[in-house]
C-alpha cells in the first residue's frame, strides 16, 4: 500500500523541539535479494485423506491369551468410535480329534456314511473337542469308545488340516486298534433313522478297493495314500 504524504506529513521541528535521529532502512544484501527471488515459498504440509474403516474388524483365528482385551470397530456413526471385547467372548475356531485307526491286519477302520438322498460316503471315527477333554488325545479315545465301542493306542499325531476357518482344525492321530465292540457305541446317530446308517467298514488301504471309495476330507484320503506303508508299520509298532 502506498503512502500519502501530504495527508501524513509532520510539522516543521520548532528551534527549542528535541530532535530523533531516525536510522535509514538497511538495503538488503544482494545475495539475500536473490535467494528470495529464486527459492519457493514455504508451503504448509498436507496430510493424506483419511481412509473409511470397515464397519467391523474380523476376528484374527485363535483366541487371545488370558486377560488380553481386544478393540473392536464400530459401525461409523459420526466420529470414529472404539470400545473393547473381552477375548474370552471372541469366537472361537472349531477343534475336532480324529483317529486314522489300522487293525492287527494293516487294514483301516472307517465309518461308512449313507444319508438319505445322498451318496455313499467314509469318515475316520473322531468329532468335536469338549471342554471335559484334557487332551486331544483324550478326545480321540472318548469318540472311539462312542462311535465304535473301540479301544486303541494312540501312536501320535499325524495330520492337521484347516486354518480355523468355517471348517476349523481337524487333527489327526494315529491308533492301533485293540480292541472293538459294537454293542458298546452310543449316540443318537445310531438311534434315529433320519440321520442315515454309520457301518463299520474295514479296508486295506493298499488295495483297488480304498482308491475308490470317497473318503472326506480328500486331503486326508490323499495323505493315507502317500504313507500308506509307514502308517501300517507304525501302527503295527504301537500295539507291542
Amino acid at each position: 500500500m502506498g503512502i500519502d504524504s501530504s495527508a501524513d506529513a509532520a510539522p516543521p521541528p520548532s528551534a527549542n523541539a528535541s530532535t530523533t535521529t531516525v536510522a535509514a532502512p538497511v538495503a538488503p544484501r544482494p545475495d539475500a535479494a536473490r535467494r528470495a527471488r529464486t527459492e519457493p515459498p514455504e508451503r504448509t504440509p498436507t496430510l493424506p485423506p483419511i481412509r473409511r474403516a470397515p464397519a467391523r474388524l474380523a476376528p484374527s483365528v485363535g483366541p487371545e491369551p488370558a486377560g488380553r482385551t481386544r478393540l473392536r470397530l464400530l459401525p461409523r456413526r459420526g466420529p470414529l468410535a472404539f470400545s473393547t471385547m473381552d477375548a474370552t467372548s471372541l469366537p472361537t475356531p472349531r477343534r475336532s480329534a480324529r483317529a486314522i485307526l489300522i487293525d492287527e491286519r494293516g487294514r483301516l477302520v472307517l465309518i461308512r456314511r449313507q444319508r438319505p438322498g445322498r451318496s455313499a460316503y467314509w469318515t475316520t471315527p473322531g468329532g468335536g473337542v469338549e471342554p471335559a477333554d484334557a487332551t486331544l488325545e483324550a478326545t480321540v479315545h472318548r469318540e472311539l469308545a462312542e462311535e465304535l465301542g473301540a479301544t486303541a493306542v494312540c501312536a501320535g499325531q499325524v495330520l492337521r488340516l484347516g486354518d480355523g476357518g468355517a471348517h476349523g482344525v481337524q487333527h489327526f492321530f494315529l491308533a492301533a486298534l485293540t480292541g472293538i465292540d459294537a454293542t458298546l457305541r452310543t449316540g443318537e446317530e445310531y438311534t434315529d433313522p433320519g440321520l442315515g446308517t454309520y457301518d463299520v467298514d474295514r479296508i486295506d488301504p493298499s488295495s483297488r478297493e480304498f482308491e475308490s471309495i470317497d473318503l472326506k476330507p480328500e486331503a486326508l484320503k490323499s495323505f493315507v495314500l502317500e504313507h500308506r506303508e509307514s502308517l501300517v508299520a507304525r501302527a503295527a509298532a504301537a500295539r507291542v
